[in-house]
Formats: structure tokens, sequence, C-alpha cells
């Protein structure tokens, strides 16, 4: 379990919140009553923090919110859940006061994911790109990956699968088109940063990344299966599972995957069902993020897609990426 000062460390970290813990969430406050599930609510409370730092509101507003967390999560370690709860709600109040003005649909969600904790509610799910990422199978639970040769065109899967090494024998999880070529995404599933290029490339533990195919300018379909099969975009898909509709809180952000001269430019977008809800090209060494609550039924599906850019050219163009779909509400709630 990550503590509160990775998650400070590392804003955009989501743990993947189960229904099982060491604690008993009975309400500690009435030591009569019978325990009716468990949780783990420093867990919970990471999760809390992970959604504030988010919205980057800014260390004013950030920081007495903060305080109040991470002396909940330091009475829960020690075991002091009475403490705990008294913190959570100072934490709500604190939101209300200070949220409700310039956030008020943040402030809400923060408020009511504070209660589940303190009412010891079944967790919301979270499906995590990083978190869930697999080189087992393709797809992995609710991600796939794969290339389309069109935005919004059907989506194929990677069929391949590998393991590339950096400079250092550092390994790296592989989905792609075939053995050499791209389209394709990588992880970094070890606990020791991957550096390529010379350092233009640093991948810290966690990381995922991913690229386009190449076009026609960058070489000929008589030697590359990437550009006979037209395989121009790179395609991340969430698929919501089988009675897992609902409204979601929808949370990527992107950054080039390289630094100096190596880094090209790409476009980045996001679709619903196959149309675009967001897109934009990027410049080399650029950035982009982009957040929506989104109704999702079983068997919607949102991509996240990377082209090539504005100068239709795959060197350098890749992309760092973090996304992830929180369950706020399920249909009747």
């Amino acid at each position: 379990m990550k503590t509160f000062s990775s998650l400070l460390r590392r804003h955009l970290t989501i743990l993947i919140l189960t229904a099982t813990g060491a604690f008993a969430v009975a309400n500690a406050k009435a030591a009569d009553l019978n325990p009716v599930a468990t949780i783990d609510p420093i867990a919970g409370i990471d999760e809390i923090v992970r959604l504030l730092l988010d919205a980057e509101l800014g260390q004013k507003s950030e920081r007495p919110l903060l305080a109040s967390l991470e002396a909940a999560t330091a009475a829960f370690e020690a075991g002091r859940h009475e403490l705990g709860f008294n913190q959570l709600n100072a934490f709500q109040n604190k939101a209300r006061a200070q949220l409700d003005r310039i956030a008020p649909e943040l402030a809400q969600l923060l408020i009511d994911m504070a209660q589940d904790i303190i009412e010891g509610n079944p967790p919301r799910p979270v499906f995590d790109l990083s978190d869930d990422f697999s080189l087992t199978s393709n797809p992995s639970g609710a991600w796939s990956y794969g290339y389309s040769t069109n935005i919004g065109s059907p989506f194929i899967p990677f069929t391949f699968k590998k393991y590339n090494y950096d400079q250092s024998g550092v390994p790296v999880e592989v989905w792609s088109i075939n053995s050499w070529e791209v389209p394709a995404v990588q992880r970094n599933n070890t606990s020791r940063t991957v550096i390529s290029d010379g350092g233009q490339g640093t991948y810290p533990p966690g990381t995922v990344w991913f690229y386009p195919g190449p076009s026609t300018i960058d070489g000929s379909a008589s030697y590359s299966e990437s550009i006979r099969k037209q395989a121009n975009y790179g395609v991340l898909r969430f698929t919501v599972p089988r009675d897992a509709g609902g409204d979601y809180s929808l949370n990527t952000a992107v950054r080039s995957a390289y630094t100096g001269p190596i880094s090209g430019d790409t476009d980045f977008h996001v679709l619903l069902n196959g149309r675009e809800i967001f897109g934009r090209f990027l410049p080399r060494e650029g950035s982009a993020s982009f957040s929506d609550t989104l109704s999702l039924l079983a068997g919607d599906t949102v991509d996240f897609v990377i082209g090539r850019g504005a100068d239709n050219s795959y060197h350098g163009s890749g992309l760092i990426i973090d996304a992830t779909l929180l369950q706020l509400r399920t249909p009747g709630q």
C-alpha cells in the first residue's frame, strides 16, 4: 500500500480499492455494534488525496484539506479509529467551507467519499491504466491495447507481446503490432526508472507510454507491416464491464515521452463510443489533460488515442499517459 507521502510525490497514482482490509467498519464510535463490512480506510483516504491533488486547486486551498487527511491516516495507522473518524469529519467541514464556491461538484464527491469510509460503505471501483496493465492477456480486465487506421475507425487489438530492455537492463512490458514496429504501448513494471536515448526518455516505476504507427513519409509498405495495414493510431481502450455501468469520473493526462532534440509532435484524442470528446495537437515536449463526468453503460468504450502530429511523421512521437475512471454512482443511485 502506498503511504500518504508517496501520493504527494506522485499525484496521479490511484490505488485499486478492495473490499477487504484489516479494519472492521462497525463505526468504531459505537462498541456495541457488530461489524457489517470491512474496508481499508487508509486506501480510501489515499484515493481522496489523489482526486484532490488532480484538481490542481493550488496550495492555499489544498494545504488545510491535506492536513486533515494526513492526520486521519496517522490515526488509522496508530489504531486510533475514533480520532481518524473525527479527522475525516473535520475534512468534510473544510471541504464544504473552502470548495463549495470554487468547485462544488468536487467538494460533494470528496465529502461523499469521506462519508463512505466513516460508514463502511463498499469502496468505489477505480480503473487505472497503469495499475491494471497486464502482459498476460489482451484485453486485460476492462483495458485493451491496439491500433486503428483513423480516429473512430474499428479497433484492432495487438496480438504480439514482448519485453524491451533499457541501457541498464531494466525490463519494459510491451504490446505492439509486431516484434520491431510501432504502434505499441509500454509499461515500466519494476521498482527502477527506465532510461532511454541517452536520458531523453525517463520512465519512473508504473509509467505507461504509447506510440502511433509510421506513415509513408517514414518508410515503405514493402517492408513495413504497420504501413501496409495503415496502423496509424495507437489506441488504449477502456470497456465498461458487465454490471459496472454508472457515472464515472474520467481523468487523463499526457506529456511527451521524450525531452530534448529527439522529442517530436503528436496528437491526442479521447473517444466515447467512437465519438471524439477531446482532441489536441501537441508540439514537441507538449502536454495535455482532460477530465469529465461520463454516464456509461456496460459495454461502452472510452478510447485514448495517439497520432503522429501535424508533421505526419512518427519520429519522436510518443506520449506518457495517466488514465483513470472512478465510478461515482451506479444506475438508480
